[in-house]
């Protein structure tokens, strides 16, 4: 199965479109330098929102990992249901 539409970001189009970019290996110049322009050094970095684009999935499950084991709180489990019409 290949997922084709991005449900996330929804409201930055623009932010999508450069990531797709990214992702086909069609990136111009102009898309690297919107990117770098967000980047975050020490300095400016803002623990609370924070995207890292890294090259694979276990990156970014690793990444995930570490931020939610320092989450306060227990873990707590949720099972879902889906009815009705979903796109």
């Amino acid at each position: 199965m290949e997922l084709t539409q991005v449900y996330r970001q929804q409201k930055e189009k623009e932010f999508i479109e450069i990531l797709d970019a990214i992702r086909l290996a069609k990136a111009i110049d102009e898309h690297i330098a919107r990117i770098n322009h967000r980047v975050m050094t020490a300095e400016t970095k803002d623990v609370h929102f924070q995207i890292s684009l890294v090259p694979t999935n276990a990156m970014a499950q690793e990444i995930n990992m570490v931020k939610l084991s320092s989450l306060p709180g227990l873990i707590k489990s949720f099972t879902g249901r889906v009815a009705g019409d979903f796109p």
